[in-house]
């Protein structure tokens, strides 16, 4: 393979990085010290997105030929430069050391992954089997840890009763707020105390925040219809997204600063000048929601998942509806992926003949499968669909296809330096 080819990949993910960092933000917002290492309410989320950002470059840059440390200086100098002209010359941009750390830290780790893959893949029968392991755990961690997430979360502090708020992150709603009730006490616009009874009633999954609005006109973005928020927490939002209508509560996420999901109903809200009625609620299961209008009701239950860990680190607001279970099923597939290929790999050594080391290889694969029932059980939530252990057995069952192609590459060079060549 020519030089020039080897260095493709890298200028390509490189030209995706810049796409994705130098152009303009879209929405003002406050600026982020410099010198803060995990800020804002989205601060755990920006951290593993930076993260993930570059580690495809240290790939690719192990790719062409470098080594793993030329490779993290590569990818400091590149990361130098973006947060230079994020701080001087791109408008909408904050420049910090967090991300110029986290960055770098993605690039190492994918350079150093790049260059050690060998060993790694051809490793010893116990060593993929406590890798395959290790994956499991961090599947069923991960799965465990989304259902304690997805539980409600109370703010301690005074908040902002908001009626269509003109507020920076919302595009501004056409439409006419008239009523704004929750458990039919009435929310009025300026600071309030959150009462008791609803604070209990929340934590019991028995609040339902209740609208009557005059509809206006579809907004490219979420608007907020009604809001119970301030600067740094929020407790409910009731809004619009085209002629979806979106409800978002306050949840556990908050804590670990990774984005709250939302969920939407598709097509509830008409043109604008339509007299409309919405409530929504938070149970235990999922967002349940009922718009009222002139021409008919709708009503949704979208329900919660273990798999719902991808939404929490989305670098944008994405309102949930029933088809994103197939992204829910793509996360499943990635969680199970690493734990099936090593436990794949521990079945091709040649000490795997026996039956005790075959059983061993698929037990941690068997354990995933069995936190995906036992976790929503536990949980409360809805069992998981048949298109979400799709996802399970097609992420199993590549990483089994893929295991044999890539040890006998991990042992190619091996190979060639015993038959002299």
């Amino acid at each position: 393979m020519t030089r020039l080819a080897r260095s493709l990949p890298a200028l390509v993910v490189l030209g995706g990085i810049a796409m994705a960092t130098l152009s303009p933000g879209t929405i003002a917002e406050a600026s982020t010290p410099m010198f803060c290492l995990v800020c804002g309410s989205l601060g755990t989320v920006d951290v593993i997105l930076n993260v993930a950002l570059f580690l495809p470059l240290g790939w690719a840059l192990a790719f062409a030929g470098m080594s793993w440390r030329q490779a993290i200086v590569t990818c400091l100098a590149t990361s130098l430069a973006i947060e230079s002209l994020q701080f001087a010359v791109i408008a909408g941009r904050d420049a910090t050391i967090s991300d110029l750390l986290t960055n770098t830290l993605g690039g190492a780790i994918g350079a150093w992954t790049m260059a050690h893959w060998r060993p790694l893949v051809a490793s010893e029968r116990r060593q993929a089997q406590c890798a395959s392991m290790g994956f499991a755990a961090a599947a069923l961690l991960i799965m465990a840890a989304t259902a304690w997430l997805l539980r409600p979360a109370l703010p301690r502090m005074l908040l902002w009763g908001q009626w269509t708020p003109q507020h920076q992150q919302f595009e501004p709603y056409s439409g006419h707020l008239a009523t704004f009730a929750v458990n039919r006490i009435p929310i009025p616009y300026g600071l309030i105390a959150i009462p008791d009874s609803v604070r209990t009633a929340y934590l019991r999954y028995e609040a339902v925040p209740r609208i009557e609005f005059l509809s206006g006109h579809a907004p490219q973005r979420t608007s907020a219809i009604a809001r119970i928020g301030g600067e740094r927490w929020e407790l409910f939002l009731l809004g619009a997204s085209g002629e979806r209508f979106v409800f978002r509560a306050s949840l556990r996420t908050r804590y670990l600063r990774l984005r709250t999901p939302s969920a939407a109903v598709a097509g509830a809200l008409g043109g604008a000048g339509e007299n409309v009625t919405a409530e929504a609620q938070l149970q235990r299961d999922g967002w349940r929601m009922r718009v009222s209008r002139p021409s008919g009701t709708v009503e949704r239950l979208v329900p919660f998942s273990v798999a719902l860990g991808w939404s929490m680190l989305l670098p944008f607001e994405h309102p949930m509806e029933a088809h994103d279970v197939w992204w829910s099923a793509v996360w499943l597939g990635a969680l199970v992926f690493p734990c099936a290929l090593w436990g794949a790999l521990a079945r091709l050594g040649p000490t795997t003949t026996g039956s005790r080391g075959r059983t061993l290889s698929f037990l941690p694969v068997a354990s995933v499968a069995a936190g995906l029932a036992v976790i929503p059980w536990a949980a409360h939530f809805a069992p998981a669909s048949p298109i979400e252990w799709g996802g399970v057995l097609l992420g199993a069952a590549l990483a089994t296809w893929l295991a044999p192609w890539l040890k006998r590459r991990a042992l190619q060079p091996s190979l060639q330096a015993e038959d002299g060549t």
